[in-house]
């Protein structure tokens, strides 16, 4: 089958195996660690930590290192309902905010995104060896 226009062989190869569809930011699955809110937050926050943190720990989108920018959006989550309660709901902030938030939890695996995350398959599953298997390791 020809892919990728006038010369034979141009273009995208297929894949081998299963295909890992990971966030761009994640670099490699991480644990799912238990992560303590900051300690320095208001109880609003801190609400909404608890109660978001645990589902983007599982998928592997939050860990040690993303803590101040799941600490933005936690606070994002906290102005969005202050307006929402105001007199500028719907307005052009409001509709900012709603952006903004939806961007962020698509960032931390919180919004359905079309595809599966596959996670990687386990060592034991790896292709049968080649025949020049032992001299690319």
């Amino acid at each position: 089958m020809g892919r990728g226009g006038r010369r034979p062989g141009a273009g995208r190869k297929p894949q081998s195996g299963a295909t890992v569809l990971r966030h761009p930011s994640a670099v490699a699955p991480a644990p799912a660690e238990p992560l303590e809110p900051p300690t320095d937050l208001d109880p609003e926050v801190r609400a909404v930590w608890i109660e978001r943190a645990a589902f983007s720990i599982a998928r592997g989108m939050l860990c040690a290192g993303s803590v101040a920018g799941f600490r933005r959006y936690c606070e994002t989550v906290v102005l969005e309902r202050y307006e929402s309660k105001s007199s500028g709901r719907g307005g052009t902030n409001h509709r900012g905010l709603l952006a903004l938030l939806m961007k962020m939890e698509t960032d931390y695996g919180m919004n359905p995104i079309g595809r599966p995350l596959v996670q990687p398959a386990a060592e034991a599953s790896r292709p049968a060896a080649s025949k020049l298997g032992r001299f690319r390791e």
